[in-house]
């Protein structure tokens, strides 16, 4: 795992997706990484409990959040609109 690579992060048995920003290397027993989410929110996790997320489930997570956004924005100006 590098800085800038796109993992999963396994919790309570659900995935999300973030962004590695730092690899830790100062517990050589369990090596942990410094991830942030697509908000900016960091927080750090057991590199056991990440794998690297491929360019395509990357890709369909981008896009996914994309129609979420559109979908969000969308009833916004319907609510703002009756």
């Amino acid at each position: 795992m590098y800085k800038g690579r796109r993992c999963f992060v396994s919790k309570n048995g659900n995935e999300s997706l973030a962004t590695v920003v730092k690899v830790h290397r100062d517990d050589p027993e369990e090596m942990y990484i410094t991830v942030a989410d697509d908000a900016g929110r960091e927080r750090q996790t057991l590199l056991a409990r990440t794998r690297p997320a491929t360019d395509e489930e990357v890709e369909a997570y981008d896009d996914a959040a994309e129609d979420r956004r559109a979908a969000a924005d969308a009833a916004t100006r319907h609510d703002i609109a009756d």
